[in-house]
């Protein structure tokens, strides 16, 4: 049941990803930025904030919370966070909050942000996901990918967005010695932006 649940928040979390992704390449293709710089860069932009938000900041408040140093609270929160679960540290099991009337308030408070960071961590796995379909090593890489020129443009509308393939059905007529030209490589990138 808590698999479906996150399952659907993250669902509705990528629809807000795919607005920034969307708002990165309308502001920054008019400049000359390929579109899969541009999805590395939506990728860094949600992994830094989703890092930020589920273990730094809560790291700071657990540290306050349960008299831990911030290393131990962090710890905790990435521990937690992926499901390692090592029973080291557990929040509300300080003499402080044993004798509290708010413990079992903070012991709610902490599920909340358990199913908030299991959720967002999801979402990373899930963008994770997306990247070997934009051909990430073509960023640092000074090999073309791997489709021929020959390759018609009825078979790029015809494949998913996110195939695994990068190969059409025309390609194994090509020869496989010639190289791809840059033009295939643009190709690429802009069929993802349609």
């Amino acid at each position: 049941m808590t698999a479906i649940m996150l399952t659907a928040i993250v669902e509705r979390l990528l629809q807000l990803t795919d607005l920034l992704e969307r708002f990165l390449c309308n502001t920054c293709t008019v400049r000359g930025i390929p579109p899969a710089y541009l999805r590395f860069l939506h990728l860094s932009l949600i992994m830094c904030g989703v890092v930020v938000l589920v273990m730094l900041i809560p790291a700071v408040f657990f540290m306050l919370l349960e008299d831990w140093s911030y290393f131990e609270a962090l710890y905790f929160c990435f521990i937690s966070l992926t499901t390692i679960g090592l029973g080291d540290f557990v929040p509300g099991d300080d003499p402080m909050w044993r004798s509290s009337e708010y413990r079992s308030l903070y012991k709610v408070c902490c599920v909340f942000f358990f199913i908030t960071g299991l959720t967002f961590l999801l979402l990373i796995l899930e963008l994770c996901a997306k990247v070997p379909d934009d051909h990430p090593g073509m960023l640092f890489s000074c090999h073309k990918p791997f489709i021929q020129e020959e390759e018609k443009e009825s078979t790029t509308k015809q494949r998913p967005r996110y195939s695994l393939s990068s190969r059409g059905s025309s390609a194994s007529s090509t020869q496989e010695n010639e190289r791809p030209s840059r033009t295939s490589y643009e190709r690429i990138s802009n069929r993802d932006n349609r």
